[in-house]
């Protein structure tokens, strides 16, 4: 009897423990890739990246910035010094815990001005966007 108990409870502790183990291994935040090579148009102006309304990066041309981003609904923009109010372009994504997302900044030419704004973009698209651009680490709004 005592060897029954004593397996039940062993039995107990190791479900115990790797049920603690699984529940730390799943990550809290998704990867949000922001990258932007737009080519000739625009490359001397830096994009600000925001999310929601918050400035998290100031980004030139041909870089990459990575961001950790904790699961929930946002909105995506890109402004400029000459369009800091440019909602109308934003693009909305439920991120989700453990995925990656990979956002290219687009620039188009009208008549008359310029539309910034997101594209999400698969990871064989984006790959080889990547493999042409360069990390930029420390991209935060100052």
């Amino acid at each position: 009897m005592k060897k029954a108990i004593a397996f039940i409870i062993a039995g107990i502790l190791i479900s115990s423990t790797i049920l603690a183990q699984a529940d730390t291994a799943k990550p809290a935040t998704a990867k949000v890739y922001f990258i932007r090579e737009t080519g000739f148009v625009g490359s001397l102006i830096n994009f600000r990246a925001k999310i929601n309304d918050s400035v998290v990066c100031k980004m030139s041309n041909k870089r990459y910035s990575i961001h950790d981003i904790a699961p929930g609904n946002y909105t995506f923009y890109l402004t400029t010094w000459d369009m800091p109010k440019n909602k109308k372009n934003g693009l909305e994504l439920e991120v989700e815990a453990g995925k990656t997302y990979y956002l290219r900044m687009v620039i188009k030419q009208k008549f008359f001005e310029n539309i910034i704004y997101y594209q999400e973009i698969t990871e064989n698209s984006a790959a080889p966007l990547l493999a042409k651009c360069k990390l930029e680490e420390n991209c935060g709004a100052d």
